[in-house]
């Protein structure tokens, strides 16, 4: 008989305490990554502590595992990290309250009190904690985002910006439309930002009434992007793979979506669709007929 059955998950990962106290980096390390395969609340605590551990290593590793246990419990311990001095930490607790506002089900008041430590992470030094604590901020559907977002639209990293626009989608909310067609009005702007924006404009005009000027403003701007020639493209000081065809490919994609929804006769739209079905460009081409398709044609 294996007497190893007999013992609970909670055994084992207590088992480990030592370890977590080696004075080896990678001893340590090894601890944490095991504790991460385990359940319970044990290992959950001991990952906590581990956040704790003077290596950064250590700490990057416990919010891997953290993240991935997705437990409620951890939240009190994980909130009091989120002035680690490591960016690469931070954006570790970033993410484990991303997983535990998608899957932790976290009571509407736990909710709430996310908001403010994840909007203060949203003006980090660091443009990677920005950017994550951008992404983050609309999954808590909160509106008090949308002044955190306002200010974020106007970051110097194009990362952060685009996250932004992804949070705005998030948030049902006309200012927040507004918002996202400023963005797509912006003929400065960065390719990544444009796509973000467009996908954020879909998902906002398929989850909300909106007047028909609001949806003619849409769709003003979808065509303009259908066309667009990016000034900044060639001068890229962040490096991206998305080009102006991108940008371009994902208007087309927008139209299908966006056309529908509006009172006016779209005949306009088919004819551009229809001249984009011939584009040698294979993504505006499958974009274009799946549009077409949309509009019923």
């Amino acid at each position: 008989m294996n007497k190893s059955n007999d013992i609970s998950a909670d055994d084992r990962a207590q088992a480990l305490e030592f370890l977590l106290h080696d004075s080896e980096v990678v001893t340590r390390k090894s601890a944490v990554v095991a504790l991460g395969r385990m359940q319970g609340s044990v290992a959950r605590d001991m990952l906590c502590r581990a956040l704790d551990d003077a290596d950064e290593g250590v700490r990057v590793l416990a919010c891997q595992a953290l993240a991935r246990l997705t437990d409620a419990g951890c939240l009190g311990a994980v909130l009091s990290h989120t002035h680690d001095e490591s960016p690469q930490v931070k954006c570790g607790i970033l993410w484990i309250l991303a997983n535990l506002i998608a899957h932790g089900n976290l009571s509407n008041k736990e909710r709430s009190s996310l908001f403010e430590p994840i909007a203060i992470m949203a003006f980090d030094p660091h443009d990677a904690v920005r950017a994550d604590a951008a992404a983050i901020i609309g999954t808590l559907h909160d509106a008090r985002a949308l002044d955190a977002l306002v200010v974020l639209l106007e970051d110097d990293c194009t990362k952060v910006r685009a996250q932004a626009c992804t949070s705005l989608g998030l948030i049902p909310s006309v200012k927040a439309v507004d918002l996202l067609l400023s963005i797509l009005e912006d003929k400065a702007e960065k390719p990544l930002v444009y796509v973000s924006a467009l996908d954020a404009l879909v998902h906002q005009m398929q989850t909300q009434k909106l007047e028909d000027e609001t949806c003619e403003r849409a769709l003003k701007v979808i065509e303009a992007l259908i066309s667009v020639e990016v000034v900044n493209a060639e001068e890229e000081t962040e490096p991206s793979e998305v080009t102006t065809k991108d940008v371009q490919a994902t208007a087309i994609w927008a139209l299908g979506f966006v056309a529908p929804l509006s009172t006016c006769d779209y005949d306009h739209y088919k004819e551009i669709l229809q001249q984009e079905s011939d584009s040698p460009d294979s993504w505006k081409k499958k974009y274009a007929a799946e549009a077409l398709t949309r509009l019923g044609t």
